[in-house]
């Protein structure tokens, strides 16, 4: 305790006699002339002399749906590494617990996805549900035009897949 008081002390003393020696070195054409408490106030709390630039050196980012539209996957390369069955491309979801039932709830399709879904990439939940989409038609052939999709189990819907893509809340 006795230390933070020396402490104190003798850096206020160091700060009051460093002070007027840092000033009569310096040029006298500043702002504040006077010679009192505000000069020497002023003198420790310096503005920066000239401006700093600082480039936005990040791209930008870009939107959600759209970072993948170079994207030259498509539905038929899981087909062709599954012996050319979709329905052995859906039993793999099933078995990963991505997907976990598919119904209907009020003549729009609802897809019950699992953890397994949660855990994949943003890239490749839409590709997932891309290849649903292409497998049954649905954004082309239904009325809706929409998946619906929720979680494992719950009737809260956490997102929606339609022709613009994959919209998770």
């Amino acid at each position: 305790m006795r230390f933070s008081y020396i402490f104190h002390a003798l850096s206020t003393v160091l700060v009051l006699f460093l002070a007027p020696s840092a000033m009569a070195g310096e040029d006298q054409d500043t702002t504040v002339k006077d010679s009192g408490p505000g000069r020497f106030w002023h003198d420790i709390w310096k503005s920066p002399k000239g401006t700093q630039v600082r480039p936005y050196l990040d791209e930008a980012k870009l939107p959600h749906n759209s970072q993948w539209a170079e994207d030259d996957w498509t539905p038929q390369d899981w087909i062709d590494m599954r012996g050319g069955s979709a329905l052995n491309v859906m039993d793999g979801f099933y078995r990963a617990n991505i997907i976990t039932d598919q119904k209907f709830d009020d003549d729009v399709p609802l897809l019950e996805v699992g953890q397994g879904f949660m855990r994949l990439s943003a890239q490749e939940q839409q590709r997932v549900l891309a290849f649903i989409d292409d497998t049954y038609r649905v954004t082309a052939g239904s009325e809706a035009g929409v998946i619906e999709i929720c979680l494992d189990h719950e009737d809260d819907i956490i997102g929606i897949f339609d022709k613009n893509g994959l919209q998770i809340q």
